[in-house]
């Protein structure tokens, strides 16, 4: 008999959330019903190693809690964190035991991930699950619960158990003080330790800084004054209404003593849940009342002294064309060396069919209400050492400002997908940017996607001789100054 550890990106995931759950009470200043509404939000990822028995799966062997997750829409989404779905720690796990009992393990590239429901005094799996998506450059992933813990489908949404947590509004991380954070504690050093008094922690904190305007692997984060444990990886952080301003990725010492909780900011959050397919809820309908009308004055017959009213010219705002933004020459040094080598403006069919879902795609661009593209390529033959040779220009307007930078998250995830590209700290350059970088066909590629306002910017450079960094931030920076 062999036991395998089942740990694969396309497999079945088990999850139960939690509700009626003992947990420790937070300060006063969140809204009682909000935290109870969060903590039956909060799940715990569970892994699950099952026995094999030529090749057929005979009974589960053990489990082990992995760390936090958030239901975020009423169709089971859940985001976690990458590391948390990421169990690379089992293979060791198992790998000792084999070494210490001298038993024949096979790891196989599947796994399974469950969840456990802490409203029993001995919990068992509720829901399956999938992975819809994992982010280990941004450390999210996303889960969606896809039935019961016999893989059967469910017959109603997981939003009829239990209330979603909602997210709050773009760039609002900054004015969401103090910060409340939802998740599970450590389960100590026992890989297979019993969880079945598992219970939720809601620990206060307040913000300690919120890196802007840059993206990567270790940038654009919420620093909040707080202790957490490693348990509480992929949990909450909400403001006092109950509203999801991020998710705890880690734990780190402070510089002056005490300890600080970092999590990924919302607007990182809403962006690789769009990339996922989760989709906005759209907001309750705004009441109107109804006035009872004003009684009509009797007529005045005295001649009413006519008063001049002033003629007011309102300024029109100026938005140029994005073909004006398009540089004519190229802001650089080795400018006179470049030619135009192509240009023109895609439709949103056919920009959406330069993605990998061209009807996600679609739908999401029309819900971030896309209004127009213009591109431009400049090629030179022979550019200096270390200099770029080829720049590809592409500018995106947007009515809505704020879905710029989803956009930009958005554009970045489906280029790198499916090449060789990597995600790189980006330069600071305009309100918020991504950056790639990777081997192109003729030499070294960096990307810089950025936005300005409803402006979405990408520049990408190819250099034979080096990463054109410098030039691609030289060219970002002069459309932006443009604008």
């Amino acid at each position: 008999m062999q036991r395998v550890l089942n740990l694969t990106t396309g497999a079945t995931v088990l999850l139960a959330l939690l509700a009626n759950l003992a947990f420790a009470s937070a300060q006063d200043d969140i809204d009682d019903e909000a935290e109870e509404r969060v903590a039956a939000a909060t799940v715990l990822v569970v892994a699950s190693v099952v026995e094999v028995e030529n090749g057929i799966p005979v009974q589960q062997y053990w489990q082990r809690a992995l760390g936090s997750g958030v239901l975020v829409s009423a169709d089971g989404y859940v985001v976690t964190n990458s590391h948390v779905v990421d169990v690379t720690a089992l293979r060791s796990d198992v790998e000792t035991e084999e070494n210490t009992q001298g038993i024949d393990l096979e790891i196989q590239p599947d796994f399974l991930i469950y969840v456990v429901d802490s409203t029993d005094d001995d919990p068992d799996p509720r829901y399956s699950a999938t992975l819809i998506t994992d982010h280990p450059e941004f450390d999210l992933a996303v889960l969606q619960i896809t039935g019961d813990e016999d893989g059967r489908a469910l017959r109603r949404p997981v939003g009829d158990d239990r209330s979603p947590v909602a997210l709050a509004p773009a760039n609002s991380v900054a004015t969401r003080d103090p910060v409340h954070i939802f998740g599970y504690p450590a389960f100590g050093n026992d890989a297979f330790a019993d969880f079945a008094a598992t219970t939720i922690d809601v620990i206060d904190g307040r913000i300690r800084s919120f890196e802007r305007g840059v993206a990567g692997a270790n940038a654009r984060l919420i620093y909040i004054d707080a202790t957490v444990s490693s348990g509480s990886s992929g949990g909450a952080v909400v403001d006092d209404d109950g509203q999801l301003i991020g998710v705890v990725s880690q734990a780190r010492s402070g510089a002056a003593g005490g300890s600080v909780a970092v999590a990924v900011p919302i607007d990182r959050v809403r962006a690789v849940l769009t990339i996922a397919g989760w989709a906005e809820p759209a907001p309750a309908p705004e009441l109107t009342a109804t006035l009872s009308p004003t009684p009509t004055a009797a007529p005045s017959t005295a001649t009413p002294t006519p008063t001049a009213s002033p003629t007011m010219t309102p300024t029109p705002a100026v938005t140029l064309p994005l073909t004006e933004l398009l540089p004519d020459v190229l802001p650089l040094a080795h400018a006179s060396c470049f030619r135009v080598e192509s240009e023109g403006a895609f439709t949103l069919e056919e920009l959406a069919s330069r993605f990998p879902s061209s009807d996600e795609a679609a739908a999401q661009l029309r819900d971030w209400d896309w209004q127009e593209n213009a591109y431009r390529a400049f090629a030179c033959d022979n550019p200096p050492t270390g200099e770029v040779g080829y720049v590809y220009i592409s500018l995106h307007r947007f009515a809505n400002s704020s879905a710029a930078p989803q956009a930009v998250d958005y554009f970045a995830a489906s280029l790198a997908e499916g090449t060789t590209i990597t995600y790189v700290m980006a330069p600071a350059v305009g309100d918020y940017a991504v950056a790639l970088s990777g081997p192109a066909v003729n030499g070294d590629e960096f990307t810089l996607h950025t936005s300005s306002g409803g402006l979405v910017i990408r520049v990408t450079g190819v250099s034979p001789s080096g990463l054109p960094v410098e030039n691609v931030v030289a060219v970002a920076e002069a459309i932006i100054t443009a604008q």
